[in-house]
């Protein structure tokens, strides 16, 4: 994965989070919860596809899949145990923001070429 789009998306996300802090507190918590889960997932993601010498994909396998959707699920599970801190709507949002800014810089690079 590219660095530069950890870099922006954790910015967006620090943004949005004191943003909202001023509104409510825990959606702001729960921003920094599902980015912090976003980066996990990602990094998982990233790992677990390797490229072999005859130029295939390897998947990883069930497990390392059945992992990634648990690292998904996980903050919006802890927001609903604890709503006192996180904020469940927070918690998706910094869970989705990821992508939405992976997907902003892919149409911006593609505009470039």
């Amino acid at each position: 994965m590219n660095k530069d789009l950890f870099i922006i998306s954790g910015i967006v996300s620090i943004i949005a989070s004191i943003i909202t802090f001023f509104f409510k507190w825990q959606i702001a918590t729960g921003i920094i919860l599902g980015t912090i889960f976003s980066f996990v997932y990602f990094y998982l993601l990233n790992t677990g596809f390797k490229i072999n010498d005859d130029g295939s994909i390897s998947k990883g396998g069930a497990l390392l899949f059945m992992l990634r959707m648990i690292v998904l699920a996980l903050p919006l599970f802890v927001s609903c145990m604890l709503p006192e801190v996180f904020n469940i709507f927070g918690a998706f949002a910094g869970v989705m923001l990821f992508r939405i800014v992976m997907m902003i810089v892919y149409f911006k690079k593609k505009g470039e070429n």
